[in-house]
């Protein structure tokens, strides 16, 4: 049995993820990066991705994953089927695709912003 997606106008209805690729390490002083808030994402007009990281500046290129794989989250329930015995079942819910990439190879630039000082 294949699992299928349901299609509406030729177009699947499993959302499309983007997964972000950095060259070097990303810091942090806390122990992980969990729920964490790490910068700002942004696209330029003519398509070009941007990330904004504190003080600094990334520009990257999208582009496709060798091969596509799938995002799923697995779903445990237990039930009983006669009153007394218990049993598991387990799911995998599929929440979405990853078939293109962002990669930012370059070197961060700091962001300086040209202040005028009133004397």
């Amino acid at each position: 049995c294949r699992p299928t997606a349901t299609k509406a106008g030729g177009k699947s209805q499993i959302p499309e993820f983007r997964i972000v690729e950095l060259q070097g390490d990303l810091v942090t002083h806390d122990s992980s990066f969990l729920g964490k808030y790490i910068g700002d994402l942004h696209y330029t007009k003519a398509g070009v991705p941007v990330l904004l990281v504190g003080h600094h500046v990334l520009y990257g290129k999208e582009r496709e994953v060798e091969k596509p794989f799938l995002v799923m989250r697995k779903v445990t329930q237990e039930s009983a089927s006669n009153g007394t015995s218990k049993h598991t079942v387990r799911e995998y819910h599929v929440e979405g695709v990853v078939t293109r990439k962002l990669v930012f190879r370059a070197r961060p630039k700091p962001i300086v912003s040209n202040l005028l000082a009133k004397v």
